[in-house]
């Protein structure tokens, strides 16, 4: 039956294989990009608590953020 439910509606199956990759991918990136992507999208902290914690400025936690998605999205568009 959960074979049949995989065949008839393969979005979790896909949505499985991708969260898979992003977590691998996003082990793969350096530290900084690495801990702004976690702490924003995986933890929900807010940014200025971040920004505190990793006594970085506003502007610095955004370009760690950007460097982190972009590198993601490349990783993640090679894998295609």
């Amino acid at each position: 039956i959960q074979e049949k439910e995989q065949i008839e509606n393969p979005e979790p199956a896909i949505s499985e294989e991708m969260d898979r990759k992003i977590k691998k991918y996003l082990n793969e990136l350096p530290p900084m990009p690495r801990q702004a992507l976690t702490k924003v999208y995986l933890e929900e902290l807010q940014r200025k608590d971040i920004t505190h914690e990793l006594n970085i400025t506003a502007k610095t936690l955004r370009n760690h953020l950007n460097r982190g998605i972009n590198m993601l999205r490349q990783k993640l568009n090679n894998s295609l």
